[in-house]
């Protein structure tokens, strides 16, 4: 979720940012999460894309699933966050962590 999308002056950072939530926001069964307490965000002049944090040397997406089992849903997400980071020329690390699992989400889909 952003609080507002960049304007054509966005810097690298913004526009990276939100090609990542758009990468997340394309894979079934999760959904971008800014956590309790401190927001998990990337802060850019003008708003924020919420889930999403650049540091350094890693880019970590914070979600909360509605898909079990959770080992191909990561391993979708991590796959379609690097192609986007790797269309962007970014190659650090990408990390994926589930905040919360929405119990709510799973009512009526088959068991595994």
């Amino acid at each position: 979720m952003t609080s507002q999308l960049p304007g054509p002056v966005a810097s690298p950072r913004a526009r990276l940012a939100m090609a990542i939530a758009d990468a997340v926001r394309s894979v079934p069964g999760a959904r971008l999460s800014a956590g309790s307490g401190v927001a998990v965000a990337t802060q850019y002049r003008g708003g924020r894309v919420l889930g999403v944090s650049l540091t350094g040397e890693e880019v970590t997406v914070q979600i909360v699933a509605d898909a079990v089992p959770l080992p191909p849903l990561l391993e979708a997400l991590h796959r379609t966050v690097a192609a986007a980071m790797d269309r962007a020329g970014d190659s650090r690390t990408v990390r994926v962590h589930v905040a919360d699992v929405d119990l709510g989400g799973l009512e009526g889909r088959p068991e595994p």
